[in-house]
């Protein structure tokens, strides 16, 4: 699967300078946005803390389960999605709803999924970014019951706050690709665009919490 690269994709490599292991670490501290790596067999590898507490299962627990152990009946909208990514070396972006095994109630998520390549450009290994969005959906069909002037304003905040986490998330992507003249630049500048995007998701949170009381009061 030695796809040839395009700046369109996000491929990481064996590159000393922004390893496997840096992008582990990138998102470590995150507390809203999840990663994962997958195998090509679509087992777990390692995840982060935000995509444990997100699938409400310890990170230890994912490692070598697949997809379909982990997050049940949304495994068959996840998992063709991970397969093309593996079979055209293309990153493939998702806006998921559905519901865990571990939840009684759906949820919402946007995700990227991408290639990661051996040093033969074989895309071996699959990464995945996933931020939750249930809060925000449930609070914009709330929305739809408010006055017009009251609903057209919040519900124009959240669809601006959900353009800013897909923004937010090509961003971060994307600065895998630059070619600076430093490489150790280039793992700086994902990380910052990590932390940058799960402040903005924390912000967001935040946001919703703050506006979800005024919303109910109004039912």
């Amino acid at each position: 699967m030695g796809c040839r690269k395009s700046k369109r994709n996000v491929e990481l490599d064996t590159d000393p300078a922004f390893s496997l292991t840096n992008l582990l670490a990138a998102f470590a501290c995150c507390s809203t946005v999840g990663m994962a790596i997958c195998d090509d067999q679509l087992r777990f590898l390692a995840v982060n803390k935000a995509l444990a507490s997100m699938n409400g299962v310890a990170p230890e627990a994912h490692v070598s389960r697949t997809v379909g152990e982990l997050i049940g009946d949304l495994s068959q909208t996840v998992e063709p999605m991970m397969e093309r990514v593996f079979a055209t070396g293309q990153q493939v972006s998702a806006s998921l709803e559905g519901k865990l095994v571990t939840r009684s109630e759906p949820g919402h998520w946007i995700e990227k999924y991408f290639p990661i390549r051996d040093a033969h450009g074989r895309v071996r290994r699959i990464g995945a970014i996933v931020v939750e969005l249930t809060a925000h959906t449930k609070l914009q069909e709330k929305v739809q019951t408010l006055g017009v002037k009251e609903q057209r304003m919040l519900a124009e905040e959240l669809r601006d706050s959900i353009r800013q986490y897909h923004f937010a998330l090509d961003l971060s992507l994307e600065n895998l690709l630059r070619h600076t003249s430093r490489l150790d630049t280039r793992g700086e500048q994902f990380v910052q665009a990590i932390a940058a995007l799960d402040g903005r998701v924390a912000a967001m949170q935040e946001l919703v919490m703050a506006i979800s009381p005024y919303v109910l009061s109004q039912e």
